[in-house]
């Protein structure tokens, strides 16, 4: 399990939290981690909407009915993952 000391600055949090959503879905977070990540997604909203669509990308990943991508989807959407983290 990852055990990491949280932040308290809110942008330091909301970054924290972000870069664990991941392991926060996978359920790879000891209990405190966990706690924290609850508390600050009831509190958030820019941050519990990344984790959302986070979760929806990986039921929709997951879902053996999706259709295949249009051709250079993958690229463009990469691309813009990349342009919204800076």
């Amino acid at each position: 399990m990852v055990q990491l000391s949280v932040p308290t600055a809110p942008p330091a949090l909301c970054e924290w939290t972000r870069g664990k959503l991941s392991a926060y879905l996978d359920g790879d977070l000891h209990r405190g981690a966990r706690a924290q990540i609850d508390s600050h997604l009831r509190l958030c909203r820019a941050c519990r909407v990344h984790y959302i669509t986070l979760r929806n990308v990986v039921a929709l990943l997951g879902d053996r009915r999706s259709m295949p991508l249009p051709v250079g989807f993958s690229q463009r959407l990469r691309e813009r993952v990349q342009q919204s983290v800076r």
